[in-house]
């Protein structure tokens, strides 16, 4: 049984017993139901020592420790759950009770799913939308759109692309309850054929007024069709396909007709218009080609009206060339745009200029891919085929042959093969210039033929083991061959040609089934007969078996089975040589216990062994040991002698003494008992068959019926300036140990205590300690001076109880050390490469506190070995501001040269004393790796690593609760030979200012900070329940504020914790918010009046804002307040 006892005060050697601890009720409201279900657990204890604490375990894993005497939780999943609380009293007094709780499982949720739009033409943009409702509300999607694609989104955009009906699939699953709900959408989707319009007019050119007849021609489009014509010269639109239309003044007029087909789709077309005034020429370059591939010849004509006879032409070709012939013909030898220009003059020398581009390209080889889908299956077969042409000259076209007579001469067709065959599908591209490319392939239409399988196997026949190669010859089916074997023995295989081992004779029906792409199948069977093997086996012997040296022994095999003839090899376990035969002789020299192996060989090499043990004895004088099983009890006291005996010749025979006046007794064990209280020499006389004799004696102590208290260990561990001092008592007597009595502690005494020296702690102990039983006392002695202290425990100082014998009843000294010293900070990752200059190890302790001898070892966390070791040399002392610093010569602040380069972790750092006692230790890293938790040699939890740059180190108390994960925090900005704290620039009341806490790493952050001497800037905020609302009265703030930035990696997603504490109760405030800081409305992400929130952060930098949060200032010279920051990477 252990009992944890602290007393406040010493001497309470009369506490009067409380009644016992118990948990009167446990019950769960409601104690079954469907999920979710949440459910209020209330425990009642009563007896003990108030107040209570009570600690739940709710059958299922909780983000937190949940505590107190009510708890409630919501259950999502089906199950019957074993709830348990353990209450604890004042004193340490622990009480478990458990309840059962039976959960019935969650409806799926209720899901309506739709599609807008639900018809369209290709391609087709349709939203999709689901409402979930039921369960634990909190639901994940997954779409699946008919045509291969899927979304994770809830209400996700998708693109048909190709014509068709699709089915589109909506599963909601409820995350916590695991139900899930699927639901269909069908959308009809057809082929979007786009229109292409031509505009022509008659005449294009002529003296105004000119009346023209405008017509449109359109190609493709889905019916019905809208045309709008725009004339160019101001006046109003019209529709229809063709127009007549007047144009009264002279210019130049470009008419537009765009056509829209039924989905929207458009197509636009332009003819220009030359209307001229017949008082001066007019021109028009007419040339064909006006465009095609170097080099190009073009030929020229100007159209030329009005002015007066005769006309002369000048011609610019646009690349230095010229002509002054009316109808010249050029040759263009350079791929590019060349805008032509003609100048047509009169005989008034009146002008009329006219310019055309003639569009001239290299040569180019088209490429074309062909590709369908599917590509194999049955008749009949429906196949999209699609082409993916580039290069070329000008408008590409396509011819499509199938491979069975029939064509087309779409880019994209859709052709359906109706008999069986291999089909070889060609398409050409064609360009303006009349090159081509071609491409192929291949369609696999097949009949649904059934599959004919033969299976065969080589060797069919043989001894075991026996390996046989398979083999399946299928012919027929459609598509690709599936195989399935069934070796007869509980083994398969899906090979065509496998192999396979028959381990035990037998005949064996191998069975083969053939399935064709279509499941058409076919089955075959092959038998395999596997014989056995005659294994030999043999039986060793040796005549005689047992003797003294030297001895010669007569050995046998005997052999059963197998295939003669044999052959026989004799190794007699003394090294000498091997012999051959079936009944060799060999001496032995020298005593022993030998194993003789006779290994036989049968004609086919099959093999067996067995041994024989020899034991030889040599002429020795014998040596005899005794034991008892009791050797102390209560009278009357029976006790079991056994003895060992070694040496002499047998055969041994044994005479027993038993010191009490009876008579002797015989054999190697026996039993005795003694009749009487007292002390006993038992002796035995063991004699060999040559007359050697040996004795032994063990001593028996018959005591009479009562308890004997005794300290059976007694130790003190030293947590920081505190010492948990831990005894066992135990009952080594006959009888109960049952009266009261006390256990007293003295911290620190020269000599063993008396029953008059003055405790320093004092427990009175009730409980009942059978025989051979133990109870386990615990102390604490708080905040202990630095020194070295030896303790001392006396138990029943007062001689209250019946106790055998007294003098067990004190332990000690104990001598504990307190050493007042801790690891204060460590810097062992710097940026980019590690830097000897700047990592150090930083100790605090009293100052001139002598550290002659000390050692720092640090140990690597991979498999536990110390990799460094720093001793401190003689002389050694803390500097007066507590402070020492261990690093290179160069660091500034350094104290002790040493190498101070730690490893990243997981690692840990010892300091030892110069006894080797420890002193303080810090575990860092992750040691959750399969073994790596031996290797850990920190306290408690392992510290989180920091990034680089980023030292680790305690808060500014130097707080030290031997638990590296509570007492070390990250700091963004180490402080080597001061305290760790953040010293704040500019009061860093701006974002400006900010300053940088985490230092783009992750790792626990410490803040103790002061708006008394902050700035009064403001930081603007809701002044309702809405995003960014705290507490305050008003949407800006008077009062001071101080910010600290946080930066989340490119990549990373952050989780945050943090609390704060307002130490000075002037309502502190702390938010996290994005840029900007100074307006929280704009990216507030929360707000922590004083507690504990937790929030997931993106890539980015976001600001921590501590504020004063009052409605009217309550600024004063005093503001203290602290945060714990944690971060973590995921």
């Amino acid at each position: 049984m252990l009992s944890t006892f602290v007393f406040a005060a010493c001497g309470d050697d009369e506490a009067k017993k409380p009644d016992p601890l118990e948990v009167t009720a446990l019950t769960a409201e409601p104690a079954s139901g469907q999920a979710p279900l949440e459910v209020t657990f209330t425990v009642e204890p009563t007896g003990g020592t108030e107040p209570y604490e009570a600690m739940w375990d709710l059958g299922v894993e909780t983000d937190e420790e949940v505590t107190g005497l009510e708890a409630t939780h919501t259950y999502y999943r089906e199950g019957t759950y074993d709830v348990t609380v353990v209450v604890t009293d004042a004193e340490g007094f622990k009480q478990e009770e458990t309840v059962e709780l039976v959960v019935d499982p969650a409806d799926p949720p209720t899901v309506n799913a739709s599609a807008s739009p639900e018809m369209g033409i290709a391609p087709l943009d349709t939203t999709f939308e689901v409402t979930a409702e039921g369960g634990s509300g909190e639901f994940e999607y997954e779409w699946q759109f008919g045509d291969g694609s899927f979304s994770n989104e809830k209400n996700p955009a998708h693109r048909y692309i190709i014509g068709g009906t699709y089915t589109a699939k909506v599963t909601v699953t409820d995350v916590l309850t695991e139900k899930e709900t699927t639901q269909e959408v069908t959308v009809e989707v057809a082929d979007d054929e786009t229109p292409f319009v031509s505009a022509t007019a008659d005449p294009a050119r002529g003296i105004a007024p000119l009346n023209v007849a405008l017509d449109a021609q359109v190609f493709g489009g889905n019916e019905p069709l809208t045309y709008t014509w725009d004339f160019g010269d101001g006046s109003a639109e019209a529709d229809g396909q063709s127009q007549s239309h007047e144009y009264t003044d002279p210019g130049s007029y470009k008419a537009v007709v765009t056509v829209e087909d039924a989905d929207g789709d458009t197509a636009r077309s332009e003819v220009t218009i030359n209307v001229l005034d017949n008082a001066v020429p007019s021109v028009d370059i007419f040339a064909e080609p006006t465009s095609g591939i170097a080099p190009l010849t073009v030929q020229f004509d100007p159209q030329a009206q009005g002015g007066e006879a005769p006309l002369t032409f000048a011609w610019d070709f646009g690349n230095g060339d010229t002509a002054d012939t009316r109808k010249p013909s050029y040759t263009f030898q350079d791929a590019g745009t060349h805008t032509v220009t003609v100048t047509a003059t009169d005989a008034n020398g009146d002008t009329a200029t006219d310019t055309i581009d003639i569009e001239v390209t290299s040569d180019e080889i088209p490429t074309v891919t062909a590709s369908a889908t599917p590509t194999d299956g049955l008749a009949p077969i429906q196949v999209q085929f699609d082409a993916t042409a580039s290069g070329g000259n000008g408008t590409l076209t396509y011819q499509w042959s199938f491979g069975e007579g029939t064509t087309s001469d779409l880019e994209d067709p859709v052709h359906t093969y109706s008999a069986a065959g291999q089909y070889t599908a060609t398409v050409t591209v064609r360009d303006e210039n009349g090159d081509t490319a071609t491409d192929t392939i291949s369609i696999d239409v097949g009949d649904n033929l059934i599959p004919s399988a033969n299976a065969s196997a080589t060797p069919a026949t043989g001894r075991a083991p026996l390996p046989v190669d398979f083999f399946a010859n299928a012919t027929g089916g459609n598509g690709t061959l599936t195989y399935a074997w069934d070796f007869g023995d509980g083994n398969t295989s899906t090979d065509q040609n496998p192999s396979h081992t028959f381990n035990t004779p037998g005949t064996y029906n191998v069975s083969l089934i053939v399935t064709d792409g279509d499941g058409s199948t076919d089955g075959s069977t092959v038998t395999v007969e596997v014989l056995d093997d005659a294994q030999p086996t043999v039986s060793a012997s040796a005549t005689p078996d047992t003797g003294i040296a030297p001895i010669n022994i007569q050995f046998d095999a005997t052999v059963t089975a197998g295939d003669a003839p044999f052959t026989y090899s004799w190794d007699f376990g003394d090294s000498s040589a091997t012999q051959t035969g079936p009944r060799p002789n060999h001496s032995y020299t020298s005593g022993g216990t030998y194993t003789a192996t006779v290994t036989v060989t049968d004609a086919d090499g099959d093999t067996t062994s067995d041994t024989v043990d020899v034991t030889i004895a040599d002429d020795e004088v014998p040596a005899v040991s005794v034991t008892a099983d009791q050797d102390t009890g209560t009278a009357p006291h029976t006790v079991n002698f056994t003895t060992s005996a070694t040496g002499g010749n047998a055969p041994l025979s044994y005479t027993w003494y038993f010191g009490d006046g009876s008579a002797p007794g015989s054999g190697d064990t026996i039993a005795h008992t003694y009749q009487n209280a007292g002390v006993y020499e038992a002796t035995v006389v063991v004699t060999d068959a040559n007359g050697d004799t040996a004795r032994d004696t063990v001593t028996i102590n018959a005591r009479a019926n009562a308890p004997d208290l005794t300290i059976e260990s007694f130790t003190a561990a030293r947590t920081g300036n505190d010492v948990d001092f831990t005894i066992v008592l135990r009952n080594d007597g006959t009888a109960e140990l049952v009266h009261p009595f006390d256990v007293r502690l003295y911290y620190d005494e020269a000599q063993a205590p008396t029953a008059s020296t003055q405790s320093n702690r004092s427990e009175r102990v009730y409980d009942v300690i059978p025989p051979g039983g133990t109870y386990t006392v615990t102390f604490t002695a708080f905040d202990r001076n630095i020194g070295s202290y030896d303790a001392y425990v006396f138990a029943d100082p007062r001689q209250e109880s019946a106790d055998l014998d007294r003098s067990n009843n004190i332990s000690g000294p104990e001598t504990f050390i307190i050493d007042g010293l801790l690891i204060s900070e460590v810097l062992y990752d710097t940026v980019s490469t590690d830097d000897p200059d700047q990592t150090f190890i930083e100790l605090f302790g009293p100052a001139g506190k002598d550290l002659s001898g000390y050692e720092l070892s640090a140990i690597n966390g991979t498999d536990g070995t110390s990799y460094d070791t720093i001793t401190l040399a003689q002389g050694t002392t803390i500097p007066a501001n507590g402070y020492l610093v261990i690093s290179s010569a160069n660091h500034p602040e350094v104290d002790v040269v040493a190498n101070a380069n730690l490893q990243n972790g997981p690692d840990s750092l010892e300091v030892r004393d110069p006894q080797g006692g420890l002193v303080d230790a810090l575990g860092y890293g992750d040691f959750a790796g399969a073994g790596l938790l031996a290797n850990f040699f920190g306290e408690g939890s392992a510290a989180r690593n920091p990034g680089p740059g980023v030292s680790l180190g305690r808060s500014t108390d130097q707080s030290d609760t031997d638990d590296n994960s509570v007492d070390f925090y990250s700091w963004a900005q180490p402080t080597p030979g001061a305290e760790n704290n953040v010293t704040l620039s500019n009061n860093a009341d701006t974002c400006a200012d900010a300053y940088d806490l985490t230092g783009g790493g992750e790792g626990r952050f410490y803040v103790e900070g002061n708006l008394g001497t902050a700035t009064n800037t403001y930081t603007t905020r809701s002044t309702s329940g809405t995003q960014g609302y705290c507490s305050a009265t008003s949407n800006t703030f008077s009062g001071p504020d101080q910010i600290f930035a946080i930066t989340v990696p490119t990549g990373e997603t952050a989780d945050v914790t943090f609390s704060l504490a307002d130490n000075a109760n002037v309502d502190v405030d702390a938010v996290i918010t994005a840029d900007p800081c100074t307006s929280l409305d704009t990216g507030m992400i929360g707000c922590n009046p004083v507690g504990t929130e937790y929030f997931t952060l993106t890539e980015g930098t976001y600001y921590l804002v501590v504020m004063e949060d009052g409605g009217n200032n309550l600024s004063s010279s005093n503001e203290p307040y602290s945060i714990s920051l944690d971060v973590t990477f995921q």
